[in-house]
């Protein structure tokens, strides 16, 4: 691979972990998108854009899954457990991805150690993804032996819905854009 396919490699890796990562610890209203909305994704269920894969979960996100998935209390107390007891490491993991970016951000092409810093950053970012991933399938397996069979097969029904129709949204978006002057 040359430089440019690294650098390209390197950027894309920390712009995911760094986006996507912290697009579930960002601000109250906001998911994935940027969109300002009333409720947070269960995308994040799913693995989905902001989803449990790589970050975790909005608070309110509890909330909706208390409402749609009818958790008793106890479980909502050992899912808010499971949410606060994974948080210090989703948020190293996503602190660790910025300061890979600003480092690659900080050498230019032309500098005489810019190969070695591409070379790190993307060792960098590929372990951040590794521990990302991880991280979130542990949290993901936490979190669904919290639920009965029958949340499970409820929310697995809800993931499929919201999947339909994250891929319709794309198509539309890929549509108007080629329609786009």
């Amino acid at each position: 691979m040359n430089r440019h396919g690294a650098l390209g490699l390197g950027l894309g890796l920390v712009a995911i972990l760094a986006s996507a990562a912290g697009v579930a610890l960002a601000s109250p209203g906001m998911g994935p998108a940027g969109r300002g909305g009333e409720r947070p994704p269960m995308s994040m269920m799913d693995g989905g854009p902001g989803g449990m894969m790589m970050g975790v979960p909005h608070p309110r996100m509890l909330e909706r899954m208390a409402g749609e998935l009818q958790l008793t209390e106890d479980q909502k107390q050992k899912l808010k457990g499971v949410f606060e007891s994974a948080r210090p490491e989703m948020e190293q993991v996503r602190e660790l991805g910025r300061q890979n970016a600003r480092k690659l951000q900080s050498v230019r092409p032309g500098d005489r150690n810019y190969d070695a810093v591409v070379s790190e950053v993307s060792r960098a970012a590929g372990e951040l993804a590794t521990r990302a991933v991880t991280n979130g399938a542990q949290l993901r397996a936490q979190v669904w032996a919290v639920l009965t069979p029958e949340q499970r097969q409820k929310m697995e029904a809800l993931q499929a819905q919201r999947r339909e129709a994250r891929q319709q949204r794309m198509a539309e978006r890929r549509s108007r854009m080629r329609a786009a002057p």
